[in-house]
């Protein structure tokens, strides 16, 4: 059967669209008008591996001060039945490394979804979806694969994505798109990630042309003024008007470093913003722990010198939200529910 693009059913339109507005009104209204901090957050981040066998030259992963490691599979089992326990509905499986390379990957997805878990998801990219592999991730039962498609053109590709094979990595991705194809399922979702910088602005035309056709979404991620970003990768970057205000992450989120470590920020690639331990301390006991009380309390205060990692961050000024949102308009051409929101509040 040749490959084709599923159209995108009504029911995963508007699953998007309420996961966006749920976290527009919580974060924009009941926590930000009121203080009101969520049972739970809607979303958990579990970093199955921070060992990656790329250097990508957007990426904070050559900065990283951890040891690298798998998260061990029990603990990640552990973490999974706390989230369908406590009601947590979305689960991604992958922060600062390759989730291809825990050996327990497509147990552990499986896992999630037998204990209840509705939305799995992982970011990917694609060198080691070996077809044995990709039959695996098909048969987990995974909800949404994202695959880091950066380029459209061999060299521009590879200066990027150091260490990656263009052609390794499109052939990958178009056989796992062919084998879910046969199988007549919907799931998993596919969907092609670009992280939008200078450097392949001018390529976004073509990749949108090939990959627009086969997956179902083509997501646009502007690359972000970061603590480890170089600035000259960034488009149409916003002019600051120092206005400040509180992260959208500390009540949408909460993120599960491989060593078990808790973190509240998306951005924290060592760790040291940890509240705690899964496997000293339920995720329910860390989301309402003194310390990430604490921190949101600084930044409902605004006091952000007394957090290093955030002082410097792009996600604590009033200008990005829109930035970011004015440069997904100008450049994407995927689907977007109303086109009123980021990509990154659906994800």
């Amino acid at each position: 059967m040749a490959m084709r693009k599923k159209t995108a059913s009504p029911g995963f339109k508007m699953s998007r669209l309420l996961t966006g507005l749920s976290k527009v009104f919580i974060g924009k209204i009941l926590f930000k008008k009121f203080h009101f901090i969520p049972h739970r957050p809607p979303m958990l981040v579990v970093e199955l591996t921070n060992n990656c066998n790329l250097r990508c030259i957007m990426c904070e992963y050559p900065l990283m001060q951890r040891d690298g490691m798998n998260m061990d599979t029990q603990l990640a089992k552990k973490v999974l039945k706390e989230c369908s326990e406590w009601g947590i509905s979305r689960v991604g499986l992958s922060r600062l490394g390759e989730p291809l390379l825990h050996p327990d990957i497509s147990e552990i997805i499986k896992f999630a979804k037998e204990s209840g878990i509705r939305h799995v998801s992982m970011v990917c990219n694609a060198m080691l979806l070996t077809e044995e592999k990709a039959q695996k991730i098909i048969d987990s039962g995974l909800d949404l694969i994202l695959f880091s498609i950066d380029a459209a053109r061999k060299e521009t590709f590879e200066k990027i994505r150091k260490g990656a094979d263009y052609d390794k990595v499109v052939t990958n991705i178009e056989r796992f798109i062919k084998m879910r194809n046969e199988l007549s399922q919907e799931k998993p979702w596919i969907e092609v990630n670009i992280c939008l910088m200078k450097e392949n602005v001018d390529e976004l035309p073509l990749i949108i042309e090939k990959w627009g056709q086969l997956v179902e979404r083509v997501k646009i991620c502007p690359v972000v003024p970061l603590e480890h970003t170089n600035d000259n990768l960034i488009v149409d970057a916003p002019t600051y008007n120092g206005k400040k205000k509180a992260c959208d992450f500390l009540w949408t989120r909460m993120v599960v470093l491989s060593n078990g470590d808790v973190t509240v920020c998306c951005a924290d690639k060592d760790g040291d913003m940890s509240v705690g331990n899964a496997q000293k301390s339920s995720l329910k006991e860390l989301w309402n722990s003194d310390k990430i009380r604490r921190i949101r309390e600084i930044h409902f205060s605004k006091k952000f010198e007394k957090l290093p990692l955030c002082k410097q961050c792009c996600m604590v000024d009033e200008d990005w939200f829109n930035a970011e949102k004015a440069i997904i308009n100008k450049y994407e051409k995927e689907w977007k529910p109303f086109g009123i929101l980021p990509s990154s509040f659906f994800s």
